[in-house]
């Protein structure tokens, strides 16, 4: 119970700070109409991280790849 209240915490914060919610990937671009199948780069998780007090585990992701990106060898 404790850790979904932290994150409930967590997404607070991150709204407060970007005056927005943070998005959870595939098919949040309602800017365009009909809504287009655009993704976000990061999952809600990924960019909640530094409000979970978890500042340095969040800087060792590669934000210029996609959340669900399969690594290439």
């Amino acid at each position: 119970m404790n850790n979904i209240r932290q994150i409930g915490l967590a997404v607070h914060n991150y709204e407060s700070a970007f005056a927005r919610l943070p998005t959870a990937g595939q098919g949040t671009d309602f800017t365009n109409s009909p809504p287009s199948t655009t993704f976000d780069q990061q999952s809600l998780f990924t960019t909640i991280l530094p409000y979970l007090e978890q500042a340095s585990t969040f800087q060792r992701f590669d934000l210029s790849f996609a959340y669900n990106a399969t690594p290439q060898n």
